[in-house]
């Protein structure tokens, strides 16, 4: 009888192709920041000689970032990225429930890892007596409203979907899917160059790449990435521009103070942006309390549903990261967001 049972045929890891997707992959990242960042360099000295008059101006360096990241910087890593076999996720529709606990989860992702992160940064601060800047607070708050909304919710989602989760996810998940994720996750994070981005960056990063790779359409992530930028953006801008920030915190100073009459004079007077702010405040903090539950709620679904699509796990790390431009642009990444933590 054992003459008629047949073996299931052992099939190795493919070692030598996941290292090489990895290594190509790996170029092309390197390939897009150096080419953005050279590219600034030039360009910012020549437009500083040449029209020193736009070059601090808000609505140029947002123009000057599109120039640099989508115009220069993309066409290189498109030309590397191609090159590689890429294999798209099998198309599933993501019903309306799901979308809406993916948004959830993705609201409370943003804002509970920005509350850590901005307990990190207090207490870096307050331990070397240091203040740690961040630049795209100051672009976007210094910005005209509607180009910022534009650059963060429309161009934004839409490219860096693109390049960070099809485009990489497309060519790894192959070699094992939660590999690829997280990968691509540390690439969107490590690319922002930002202490103050780094953590949310990499959490929405694997969530939206674990949505892609489920459903093989980027639309979803898209439109998820969109909504976290505009819960994240849109609102401090309008206040900022209107001035509700200040007033809020002029009328917590006399809340504090005791003056009970100034205070409800000052209330009254301001009765309208004080309720908009704490309106906000409630359904933002509710939002993100219901997206963090709903993460842990589904944190050991998440974890296990990676379909047996696994990277052995004694050599992920030197599968993944054996590319030696790899490991140079997340130094590149690193040094540029050391530099960017004391930039003024």
């Amino acid at each position: 009888m054992d003459g008629f049972i047949s073996e299931a045929p052992v099939i190795e890891y493919p070692y030598a192709d996941a290292k090489k997707a990895y290594r190509r992959v790996g170029a092309a990242l390197f390939a897009l920041i150096l080419a953005v960042q050279l590219s600034a360099i030039v360009l910012s000295a020549v437009v500083y000689a040449v029209f020193p008059s736009i070059a601090d101006t808000s609505w140029f360096m947002i123009v000057f970032n599109w120039i640099c990241l989508y115009g220069i910087g993309a066409p290189f890593y498109y030309l590397i990225m191609k090159k590689a076999p890429a294999i798209t996720p099998q198309k599933k529709k993501m019903g309306g429930g799901s979308f809406a606990v993916a948004a959830l989860m993705a609201v409370g992702l943003i804002f509970s890892l920005n509350l850590i992160t901005v307990i990190i940064i207090t207490a870096i601060e307050y331990a070397f007596d240091i203040t740690l800047t961040s630049n795209l607070d100051a672009l976007l708050g210094n910005a005209n409203i509607w180009l910022a909304v534009i650059s963060t919710v429309v161009v934004a989602p839409l490219l860096e979907e693109l390049f960070f989760r099809r485009m990489i996810c497309d060519r790894l998940t192959q070699y094992g899917e939660w590999q690829a994720i997280l990968f691509s996750a540390l690439a969107f994070s490590m690319f922002h160059t930002s202490i103050h981005q780094a953590l949310y960056a990499f959490g929405l990063g694997c969530l939206f790449g674990l949505v892609y790779v489920r459903t093989g359409k980027l639309r979803y992530t898209v439109i998820l990435h969109a909504i976290v930028n505009f819960f994240g953006s849109v609102p401090g801008l309008l206040m900022m521009k209107y001035g509700v920030e200040d007033i809020v915190l002029e009328f917590s100073e006399l809340s504090a103070g005791g003056d009970m009459e100034k205070t409800m004079e000052f209330f009254e007077a301001n009765l309208v942006p004080i309720l908009c702010y704490l309106m906000y405040s409630m359904v933002l903090f509710s939002v993100t309390i219901a997206g963090v539950v709903l993460c842990f709620v589904f944190l050991k679904k998440i974890i296990t549903s990676a379909d047996g699509k696994l990277m052995p796990r004694r050599k992920r790390f030197s599968t993944m990261f054996s590319g030696v431009l790899t490991v140079l642009f997340f130094v590149i990444c690193i040094g540029l967001t050391v530099a960017a933590m004391f930039m003024v």
